[in-house]
């Protein structure tokens, strides 16, 4: 049997890992304008923070999907 916080630590993890999952994330649901103006923001920052760098290896990523789902060309 688990105790009690290491249920608590479990139950909190999951929780986690599945918010992150799944199509209905923030950025899975912007538009592709919205999309667009990221990754532009993101070309202009010549030097960004950690928390920026990974928002837009995101944004490109998410960009990348939409392009292979849709086989249209797109400048990620």
């Amino acid at each position: 049997m688990l105790s009690s916080n290491t249920r608590k630590i479990f139950y909190t993890a999951m929780v986690l890992m599945l918010s992150g999952c799944g199509p209905l994330t923030e950025i899975a649901t912007m538009s592709d304008a919205d999309l667009r103006g990221e990754l532009a923001q993101c070309h202009a920052i010549p030097n960004p923070l950690n928390s920026k760098a990974v928002a837009c290896q995101n944004f490109t990523r998410e960009c990348e999907k939409r392009v292979k789902k849709e086989g249209k060309y797109r400048d990620c």
